[in-house]
Formats: C-alpha cells, structure tokens, sequence
C-alpha cells in the first residue's frame, strides 16, 4: 500500500484529504483563521493563531426607554497573546436590530462607525457600550449581535459572539 495523499479545497474554506495508506477521507473545515501548508515533501501541516479574542454581555436584555438598562455592556477579551503590539479585531453585526438607527456602538462615549476596533498594546479587555437609540416607533424586541471576525493574527475565541435583546 502506497503513502500517496490527495488534498482538494472547496470554495468553503474545508480541506479534502485522502489517504491512499489508511483508505479514508478526511474533512478539515478551515474558517478564516487556520492555515493550511503543503511541502513539495509531502508534508501537510494546519496552523491555527494561539491568540484568541472572545466577547461577552454584561446583560442580554435592554430596553429603548426608562428603566432598567438601556445599555449593553460588550467587553472583548485577546488571550493567549503576549500584549507587546496593538490588535486589530474585525467583528461583524447582525440580528434583527439595525445599527445605526436602533442601536450604536461606542467606546469611551465616540461612536464606532467601522466593524473594527483597535486594541491596544499592553490592553487584554476592551469595553463596547451597546446604546439603545430610543425612538418612538412601537415594534417588537429585536435582537443585536456582535460576533469576532478570526484572522490570521487572531482566532474567534469562544464565546465568539454575544446577542442582547432590545425591548
């Protein structure tokens, strides 16, 4: 039996390797931040960043007027990570909320118009204000989620995402 390897990519960032010595197929699903190397030796290895960034809510429920809350703490935190440089992390928004009109991001009270906030160096823990923009268009809740985008610097730590519900 031979050593022989076949490896195929898919548009979905997933690895297909077929190992002619054991008869199996194997799937590596990639996402964004793995790297996959081949040598001309036959070797194959996959590398993962070790540092990783995570987001959490300090409350998963906020209302548009009064009483309690009308703001969601996000706080990401980059582990794993030797803090000598500044971090670049790219999230994305979603859920049913629409940012800009029902709610805005802000650190340090300045709105964050980008899906990236820079982390400095030195700094593990970076504070995201979730404000509610009160408007006075009666609608059901709606749901707002920050999720970490992984790199090739960094990968999704977990939790990867938080969701905050808007009364």
């Amino acid at each position: 039996i031979g050593t022989a390897r076949q490896i195929a990519f898919d548009a979905a960032d997933n690895i297909y390797v077929i190992s002619a010595a054991t008869e199996r197929l194997r799937i590596y699903s990639l996402g964004l931040t793995t790297t996959a190397t081949t040598g001309s030796d036959g070797t194959f290895s996959l590398t993962t960043p070790s540092t990783t960034v995570s987001v959490t809510a300090d409350t998963d429920t906020i209302y548009e007027s009064g009483t309690p809350a009308t703001t969601s703490v996000l706080t990401m935190v980059r582990a794993n990570d030797p803090l000598t440089d500044p971090l670049t992390v790219s999230f994305s928004t979603g859920g049913t909320a629409v940012r800009g009109s029902d709610y805005v991001l802000q650190t340090n009270g300045v709105t964050v118009t980008g899906n990236s906030i820079i982390m400095p160096a030195g700094v593990d823990t970076v504070a995201i204000s979730l404000v509610v923009s009160n408007d006075t268009t009666p609608e059901l809740t709606e749901t707002a989620t920050l999720s970490i985008t992984g790199t090739t610097i960094y990968s999704s730590g977990t939790p990867n995402s938080a969701a905050v519900a808007i009364v």
